[in-house]
């Protein structure tokens, strides 16, 4: 029951431009100058073939921000990559709470 917060200090996938964004456990964030338009890569995972130790494991390993759509765009034409959903911040925080919910329904 502890509001806790993070602050993660990354770089654009596309262009390597470094990138600060603070989170807390509500999920509202704040986003440093240089990256006012960040999004972040969601990758898809197929449940058919999930092999992964957990599903945190999966998400990571191939998820990135990047600083703008055109770095999105860039980045996803750029090499083979998997399939996912380019999301802003707020949509990010708002699929987060829906899929935290369904796991949440289904564990019971």
């Amino acid at each position: 029951m502890k509001s806790l917060s993070v602050q993660i200090e990354t770089e654009c996938a596309h262009c390597a431009t470094a990138m600060r964004l603070t989170i807390d456990s509500d999920l509202n964030h704040e986003v440093g100058l240089r990256s006012t338009e960040l999004l972040v890569f969601e990758p898809e995972v197929d449940w058919t073939t999930f092999n992964e130790p957990n599903i945190t494991r999966a998400y990571c390993r191939n998820s990135v921000f990047l600083c703008s759509e055109e770095h999105a765009r860039e980045f996803r034409a750029s090499e083979d990559r998997v399939n996912g959903l380019y999301l802003t911040l707020d949509q990010s925080a708002y699929s987060t709470r829906i899929v935290q919910g369904a796991l949440f329904a289904f564990s019971g």
